[in-house]
């Protein structure tokens, strides 16, 4: 090889050198538009994928509008109240509408007006007849009133002498006391008894994902859904407050709880019964999505990342 063809043969490896390196530049600068799904027309109006969004009550896919962001729009957001995180109709709080399969009715039950304990199968009745000890069973030292009580059993009655079988499931103590001093009286002049409930056994509410899972009976003092996530030992850390699901009667409410501590939402308390089926979500679907080019703690760079929201709050600045 001669010099002619060396110096050649040199001037044609420096050119591919160079010509590698401006690619490698302008593959740097234009990053955004080579990663596929990151890239969006100046100027778009619509995004250029489609996404679920809800119309009619319909959950649908559809090419959402896309608006700039301005001082502007700040002012309007500012001034509609769905748009905070207690809104009912603020997009954070629609968990459930995304979730394939969910059925959730957005929102608490019907209101029920608080009614006296009724008794039911497997709870155990004390009756107390004054001044005749043969017919109440002695608790004794070493027996407890629930220990020593009246059974109600599966078929909703109990047995008491004198007054034969009685019906108790479905009724308050107050009536069994009614029906017990109308039959015992035809044998004792002046009947004076007393009924109460020892053991709450028939009605249980089940509450799951929380820190002492497991069932909750209800008792003579309503069981709400506050009082029965406090005496679960509380909620986990990073729980989503915002779309807590009721079960009840096939049917699931999603209650947000978040707006009973700040905003005061006295009826997201809902009042428990049994067979309901509590739970309580964790925080794991409410993230934001970041991608382009934002600060990842590393400086500037356009490696994608979810953040997750804290009770569906962040600005701008947070997420970038």
């Amino acid at each position: 090889m001669n010099l002619y063809n060396l110096l050649y043969s040199r001037e044609i490896i420096f050119l591919r050198i160079k010509i590698f390196l401006v690619l490698i530049i302008l593959s740097q600068l234009s990053a955004c538009t080579l990663i596929p799904g990151q890239h969006m027309r100046a100027f778009s109006t619509q995004s250029s994928v489609e996404m679920p969004t809800t119309e009619d009550n319909e959950a649908i896919l559809k090419k959402l509008n896309i608006q700039k962001i301005n001082a502007q729009l700040i002012i309007d957001m500012e001034k509609d109240i769905n748009n905070f995180s207690l809104g009912p109709d603020n997009v954070a709080n629609h968990y459930f509408d995304y979730r394939i399969g969910s059925n959730t009715i957005k929102g608490t039950p019907d209101k029920e007006t608080y009614d006296q304990y009724r008794v039911g199968p497997r709870d155990i009745l004390n009756i107390t007849v004054w001044g005749h000890p043969e017919l109440t069973i002695p608790a004794g030292e070493f027996r407890s009133a629930e220990a020593a009580g009246n059974v109600v059993g599966e078929d909703g009655t109990f047995f008491y002498p004198f007054a034969g079988v009685i019906r108790a499931a479905g009724r308050t103590v107050e009536e069994i006391r009614e029906e017990l001093t109308q039959k015992l009286s035809k044998y004792i002049e002046k009947v004076q008894l007393d009924v109460r409930v020892a053991g709450y056994r028939s009605q249980r509410v089940y509450v799951g994902e929380v820190e002492q899972p497991g069932i909750h009976l209800v008792k003579d003092i309503p069981l709400t859904v506050l009082e029965a996530i406090n005496s679960a030992g509380g909620v986990k850390p990073g729980a989503d407050l915002r779309n807590i699901t009721l079960t009840r009667d096939d049917k699931t409410y999603s209650i947000n709880l978040l707006s009973l501590y700040e905003g005061g939402d006295i009826k997201q308390n809902v009042l428990l019964k049994q067979g309901d089926v509590l739970n309580v979500p964790d925080n794991q679907f409410n993230k934001v999505f970041v991608i382009g080019e934002t600060m990842t703690g590393r400086g500037f760079g356009v490696r994608p990342r979810s953040i997750m929201m804290n009770k569906a709050r962040m600005t701008l600045i947070s997420a970038g």
